[in-house]
């Protein structure tokens, strides 16, 4: 008895060609997506979910355990997605091939994405802030440059920072003068910050008010600069702090609630000083 295999309908075949041929545009398109996010310099690995939802993920290179990028897929009519990188601010809007405008519902997740890691960031910033208090209550007062190495080195005067055991640790206080952040300074010279507490837009301050007005990066740098001028001087605690961008003015609302007509800022920035005439 001679067997017969059985061909397949051309429904069935039909189905299976659709099937594969979807499998297929998925493939692509996913991979199209993921060479977007690496030509926008955002390295991930790891499983893209094409499901139409938010999705956090590890950035390489990042700090292990953080998820500090965002992406949404949708795979329909006109594949479209968006991602972010949160710590550079890179964000992207994606369309595969020339598809029309991103949908509303996308645009919503994206909001939505931001509006979530803003929430996140604020209760970091909330409790680094509460934090930053307890240590400068528990930290005790330096008089002078030889209870501590840094300093020595340095060869400048503590002007408030304190001792919290074995480190110096620097205050570093918002627009509003609120403690939100400390630094820390070992006696090997390395420095840190509390994690999550916030630092953009925020500084440590010299001196009274003064009709010359000195802004620089580090608390050595600063301290420096004040008992060489007797001028009031602001350190920012990172360069971006320097820049005077919309998205810092921060820095510099305290600082405009206490000048003198007239006043200069001269701000120090790779080693070049700007001025400034207010």
């Amino acid at each position: 008895m001679t067997s017969q295999t059985t061909k397949p309908r051309p429904a069935e075949r039909e189905a299976a060609y659709q099937n594969a041929h979807l499998q297929y545009n998925t493939h692509e398109t996913i991979s199209e997506f993921h060479q977007a996010m690496q030509a926008a310099g955002i390295h991930y690995s790891g499983e893209i979910i094409p499901d139409g939802n938010l999705h956090r993920f590890h950035i390489e290179g990042h700090k292990s355990g953080s998820l500090n990028g965002a992406y949404v897929l949708h795979l329909d009519d006109c594949p479209a997605g968006w991602f972010k990188d949160f710590t550079s601010g890179i964000s992207k809007t994606w369309r595969s091939g020339n598809g029309s405008k991103v949908s509303y519902a996308l645009v919503a997740q994206i909001k939505e994405a931001k509006q979530q890691r803003e929430a996140e960031t604020r209760q970091k910033h909330e409790a680094a802030a509460r934090k930053a208090a307890e240590i400068w209550r528990k930290s005790r007062p330096v008089n002078n440059q030889a209870e501590h190495p840094y300093l020595a080195k340095k060869r400048i005067q503590p002007h408030g920072a304190r001792l919290f055991h074995e480190s110096l640790v620097i205050p570093i206080h918002n627009e509003a003068d609120r403690l939100v952040n400390i630094q820390f300074i070992d006696s090997e010279s390395t420095k840190r910050f509390l994690s999550g507490g916030r630092k953009r837009g925020c500084f440590h301050i010299f001196g009274d008010p003064t009709k010359r007005i000195l802004i620089c990066e580090g608390y050595a740098t600063g301290a420096s600069l004040y008992e060489d001028c007797k001028q009031r001087v602001i350190v920012a605690f990172d360069a971006g702090n320097l820049l005077p961008e919309r998205r810092i003015s921060a820095i510099y609302h305290l600082i405009t609630k206490s000048l003198f007509a007239g006043t200069m800022i001269y701000q120090a920035l790779d080693r070049r000083r700007r001025k400034k005439r207010r």
